[in-house]
């Protein structure tokens, strides 16, 4: 649009800019009439003519990064006998899980004599831990219900470690398909606030698919994660596979996130119903956000868990880049050694290496930090005795293993040892 000033601005500058039927020109701030404002006709004459289908639309880009998402998701469905003993069980774990680490989401659903529980952990190890810490209440639980489904979702080498873990009481296992995703931004927002913990708004839609065709499924699932990467609303997305089933893994910030996906991946979506059949959808979040969607999910096999307002996440155990354990590097120094535990790997620790001479107390029993670091005595006592001196050999091999002393032993020194075992002076020694 231009201005009787002779100067041009978009329509939308110039709505903004109008008051009582006046516009000041921002370029010479002359006041003009909004009625003198007419169409750049030079400029319009440039742009591109056609129909509007040969323009292609620019393509949507989110503002928010995307990481891998490696939980360790675990679904727990149980038929309940006893409901009060069953509902003490389940609130004295949930007070256990907030003091535990690695424990990202937890939540906890009953309608009527039905129950499920869905948690997230950092990685197998985490899990296993959780366990321990509860598998008191655990066990009150399961004898007051019956657990009729157990499900682990997560990345291929965890859900595989723990299927050979809990192989009597898991009931299926699904590996992460390439691209899963989680968009950290949402959950270090809340860093800054006082407590570990926050409510878990989270919408979780889990679409449960039948594959027909495996390949063509596979390729979809690719336009589906491409496609979710660009919506401002969701949390997390992905897909894992168990056999000729698949589920769809989906977190939004609210029920109007989950509806503007599905206009997203409108294409996908109609090329998968090709390919395969939605057997289940599971709507769990909060009882205000999975209402709205039992209008939109009527035609689908639905089926609605309203958590209540005490699910709870932990925004710190969602690292935003994941790092891979980073290998323990050669030192530089050849007298050090790194130490290691059975959680973390600690700094390198400097150890003087042992002289060739006869130690002043061969029986000395080995420093702690020195045995954490040695193989087992069985695979080094030969070449260890092969490389020694004739003087070390008759002091190492007694000291360190009794049973080469007696196989090596003449059988006189054999039975001088014995009777010195007995005497009182070694007793008393």
């Amino acid at each position: 649009m231009v201005l009787s000033c002779g100067h041009t601005f978009c329509g939308a500058c110039l709505n903004r800019l109008t008051q009582a039927d006046r516009i000041r020109c921002p370029t010479c701030r002359q006041q003009v009439a909004a009625s003198s404002v007419k169409v750049n006709v030079a400029i319009r004459e440039q742009a591109p003519v056609g129909d509007a289908d040969e323009i292609a639309p620019l393509p949507r880009v989110s503002k928010l990064r995307s990481a891998p998402d490696t939980t360790l998701g675990i679904m727990m469905y149980w038929e309940v006998h006893d409901i009060d003993a069953f509902l003490r069980s389940c609130q004295r774990i949930r007070d256990i899980v907030k003091r535990a680490p690695g424990v990202k989401y937890y939540g906890f659903s009953m309608d009527g004599k039905v129950a499920v529980s869905k948690e997230g952990h950092a990685n197998v190890a985490s899990y296993m831990l959780h366990l321990r810490n509860v598998q008191e209440h655990w066990f009150e639980a399961m004898s007051a219900a019956t657990m009729t489904n157990m499900e682990a979702h997560g990345p291929k080498e965890q859900v595989d470690q723990l299927e050979d873990t809990l192989k009597d009481l898991l009931s299926s296992h699904w590996a992460y398909a390439d691209g899963a995703f989680f968009m950290p931004s949402k959950y270090e927002a809340h860093l800054a606030q006082a407590s570990r913990l926050i409510a878990d708004d989270t919408l979780c839609v889990l679409v449960y698919w039948d594959i027909r065709n495996y390949s063509k499924f596979l390729a979809g699932v690719k336009d589906f994660q491409a496609l979710t990467k660009q919506e401002e609303r969701v949390k997390y997305y992905g897909f894992c596979l168990n056999g000729s089933k698949a589920i769809c893994r989906e977190g939004y910030d609210c029920a109007e996130g989950f509806l503007e996906h599905l206009q997203n991946v409108d294409g996908p979506l109609k090329a998968a119903m090709e390919v395969s059949d939605v057997v289940r959808v599971e709507v769990h979040g909060p009882a205000v956000e999975v209402d709205k969607l039992r209008e939109p999910l009527k035609s689908f096999p639905a089926v609605f868990w309203p958590y209540p307002n005490d699910s709870f996440c932990a925004p710190a155990e969602y690292n935003a880049s994941n790092p891979e354990p980073t290998p323990a590097r050669a030192p530089s120094n050849p007298q050090s050694v790194a130490v290691s535990n059975a959680t973390q790997a600690a700094a390198p620790v400097p150890v003087v290496s042992t002289p060739a001479r006869e130690p002043s107390n061969p029986r000395r029993a080995p420093r702690p930090h020195l045995a954490a670091t040695r193989p087992p005595l069985a695979a080094t006592l030969p070449q260890t005795l092969a490389r020694a001196p004739s003087r070390r050999r008759a002091s190492l091999g007694p000291a360190r293993n009794p049973v080469w002393r007696l196989a090596e032993a003449p059988a006189a020194t054999t039975e001088a040892s014995t009777q010195d075992s007995h005497s009182p002076s070694c007793i008393q020694g």
